[in-house]
């Protein structure tokens, strides 16, 4: 869910699709008992542009509607809420230097533009999201895929 709005979620599919749900009425239902029976909720958007499904995921604690998203084809989008149009919008162009599927996706605790990758081509690679021709730093992590990482949310 979206750091400050929990409200907000982010989900991927085995349709090679991203969804993004409002689920604010269902979750005041928790503390308050609705009036009425609540209906199954629809995406609020649903991005297609993915060429394969995906795992990794990671909504910006640094800056409020930014959501990555990393498929299985290698390929990385950025989003980020156009509160003026009221809607999402994702990058044309992918982030694309991993030779494999992205397996997760860490925006920094500190640095708005910065993010890192990993992947099952063996590396990790840190990324100014203003830049996507390359990361600006890759490193042969492991001898086999590098699943997950994390940032030391405790140091700069």
């Amino acid at each position: 869910s979206m750091p400050g709005h929990p409200e907000i979620v982010a989900t991927w599919s085995d349709t090679k699709s991203v969804f993004i749900w409002n689920l604010k009425e269902h979750i005041t239902s928790l503390d308050e008992p609705p009036t009425r029976r609540l209906g199954n909720v629809q995406p609020t958007q649903t991005f297609k542009g993915h060429a394969d499904e995906g795992f990794a995921l990671d909504w910006s604690r640094t800056k409020e509607g930014r959501l990555l998203t990393g498929d299985c084809s290698r390929f990385i989008y950025l989003w980020e809420f156009n509160a003026a149009a009221s809607q999402w919008a994702v990058t044309p162009s992918p982030y694309g230097a991993h030779a494999g599927s992205v397996e997760d996706l860490q925006w920094s605790p500190n640095e708005v533009e910065v993010f890192a990758s990993c992947s099952v081509d063996k590396t990790i690679k840190v990324w100014d999201a203003r830049m996507k021709e390359r990361p600006g730093l890759s490193v042969q992590a492991h001898n086999t895929d590098v699943n997950v990482i994390s940032w030391n949310r405790y140091a700069s």
